[in-house]
């Protein structure tokens, strides 16, 4: 989102019902009061998409059938999947 061009419309297709959940938390006004709201998982990309959707109606949200055949979700899929197996080491 932060190399969309200015003032382009994005639609998102998501499998992720949780996502399509997340971001309608958001939309309502007295979930994002206090410091709960900052606490949440994906709290800066949720917010990001909640300032588009509302202040500019510039995001639209699909849901899409898992394992449909759709090229660019199965593409995301696999993606995921390796990102999934990559070890990540963390030494302090």
């Amino acid at each position: 989102m932060s190399a969309m061009l200015y003032k382009s419309n994005i639609t998102i297709h998501t499998e992720s019902q949780a996502a399509i959940d997340g971001i309608k938390y958001i939309i309502q006004p007295h979930n994002r009061m206090g410091r709960s709201f900052m606490k949440l998982n994906n709290y800066i990309p949720l917010f990001t998409i909640y300032d588009l959707k509302t202040t500019k109606n510039l995001i639209n949200i699909v849901k899409v059938k898992g394992h449909s055949g759709c090229r660019w979700n199965d593409a995301a899929d696999t993606i995921a999947k390796q990102g999934k197996d990559i070890a990540i080491l963390v030494s302090f």
